[in-house]
């Protein structure tokens, strides 16, 4: 608590990380033994003015997110996203609120962060606390080192007589007025939920929470951030002395008889035979390979000890559902299946 206020963190871990090539969303990608993720969350749990952690994730990982932060005493609900980064902190936003309801919204103040800044120190959460307590809104940012070019496409079909085309200088941007913004952001909670709900109802869509509240005509600070709270965005952001992926190799068999009166399932498809496999669920000795081959490749034994057969939740079940949940598993490990 910090001047009476409560502080939470909302951690944005929704998006699928698509441009830096991974077959994991980056927030599950490790560094030095750890995901982004349980970095990102590490910083805000150890800092002592946070009083409470909320995590957006991709919906269908919300369990195995749940069990990947286990650890931290500070993290108090997983929130399922939606399809952009707004709507996503959007729905944290709104799980905060609804668990407030009944409390003066004054007292508290939120600090949205994004995972894929894993390199995010105490220093700089703290600096923006106290700017989020002082003006309502605050945000981190560095000033620009680069000089920055605005530039103008150009096509040419070079007719007259110099072919060009692409991109050209326009104009240079005045480099002392240009600051590049980072997370954490903070913000009253009552003044971020009226800017989302405000955004929602203009259909207006910001590239961060700052300029939703500018928006709403509230004004912004800007906090002074750090050159090392970097966001992970392609494979150059990534450390050189890490590599990007580790891959482990597991090996699945399986066996069923054949019986009457039963489906033939492989793969999750319905094959036209006239028996089918015999087994507590539903025998597809296909898929069962495949799940013994992920549980085996993280030492996690096989779908014998993680589905027994004693077990009657197991009868009949689809093995394509069981193998929705081993891919939870694994990626509550970090891990996820490559093809």
């Amino acid at each position: 608590m910090y001047n009476g206020k409560e502080i939470t963190a909302l951690i944005a871990a929704a998006g699928s990380g698509s441009r830096i090539g991974s077959a994991v969303p980056k927030q599950f990608l490790k560094i030095g033994g750890m995901t982004m993720l349980e970095r990102s969350v590490q910083v805000f749990d150890d800092c002592e003015i946070i009083d409470e952690i909320y995590v957006v994730v991709p919906p269908a990982e919300t369990e195995s997110v749940r069990a990947l932060l286990s650890e931290f005493s500070k993290v108090k609900r997983i929130v399922p996203g939606g399809s952009t980064r707004q709507e996503s902190v959007g729905n944290g936003l709104s799980a905060i609120g609804e668990r407030q309801m009944g409390t003066v919204h004054a007292s508290r103040l939120v600090l949205i962060h994004d995972a894929a800044r894993p390199y995010v120190s105490g220093e700089v959460i703290r600096r923006v606390t106290y700017g989020a307590d002082r003006t309502g809104a605050a945000i981190p940012c560095v000033p620009v080192k680069d000089t920055i070019y605005a530039a103008t496409c150009i096509e040419d079909d070079g007719e007259s007589g110099t072919a060009r085309s692409g991109e050209f200088l326009e104009r240079a941007l005045d480099r002392a007025a240009l600051r590049s913004v980072q997370t954490p952001q903070g913000f009253d909670l009552n003044l971020i939920l009226r800017a989302h709900e405000q955004a929602r109802r203009d259909g207006f869509a910001g590239t961060d929470d700052g300029m939703l509240v500018k928006q709403l005509g509230h004004p912004v600070e800007l906090i002074l951030g750090s050159y090392e709270n970097i966001k992970i965005t392609t494979p150059d952001d990534l450390p050189k002395d890490a590599p990007e992926e580790d891959f482990r190799i597991g090996i699945g068999f399986d066996v069923h008889a054949f019986a009457r009166g039963r489906k033939l399932i492989l793969g999750g498809v319905e094959i036209p035979y006239e028996k089918g496999l015999l087994g507590h669920s539903d025998a597809d000795v296909l898929t069962h390979a495949v799940m013994d081959a992920m549980l085996g490749a993280l030492s996690l034994g096989d779908i014998g000890k993680q589905f027994p057969d004693t077990d009657e939740s197991y009868e009949g079940i689809s093995s394509m559902e069981l193998l929705r949940r081993v891919q939870e598993m694994i990626a509550a490990h970090g891990w996820a299946a490559v093809g």
